[in-house]
């Protein structure tokens, strides 16, 4: 039985900080890489380090354009999400409704209508208010009148 020679630890170092790479390539790709290798005047090492800098720099730029995109497509899928949430949770929350008088199904009085006028004429002449002011008004008897009428 043959013993294993021991390296030299120089050797041993060396091998511990330059550990190898095999890479099984069909015929044409090492035709390739060795034409490269001949032409630039490059070790294979050489050659492999560059073209690691060339591949981890598509793969950044792929990457960011990757998140680029899927920021812009969430920001804009999240900002229609919400602003449709928004307009509903409003529309729930203020929109005025009454019940039509010859169907009964529910009308919605849109702001500025023709509709919304005759509704405030309606409140102003049934007397409708503030709040506050019909406190004042119980309080002190009169209320400093400030509106458009």
């Amino acid at each position: 039985m043959t013993r294993r020679r021991r390296q030299a630890p120089s050797k041993e170092r060396y091998a511990k900080a330059h550990p190898p790479v095999t890479a099984h390539l069909d015929v044409e790709t090492y035709a390739q890489v060795q034409a490269l290798h001949e032409r630039s005047g490059l070790s294979f090492a050489e050659l492999l380090r560059r073209s690691l800098g060339v591949v981890a720099k598509d793969v950044e730029t792929v990457r960011l354009r990757g998140y680029e995109e899927g920021l812009k497509k969430g920001t804009d899928l999240g900002y229609a999400a919400g602003f449709k949430a928004g307009c509903a949770q409003t529309k729930a929350r203020y929109a005025i409704t009454y019940a039509c008088c010859l169907c009964g199904l529910d009308c919605e009085l849109a702001p500025a209508s023709e509709d919304a006028k005759v509704a405030a004429e309606a409140l102003w002449e049934a007397g409708w208010a503030h709040q506050r002011c019909l406190d004042e008004k119980a309080r002190t008897g009169s209320v400093v009148y400030k509106g458009r009428r």
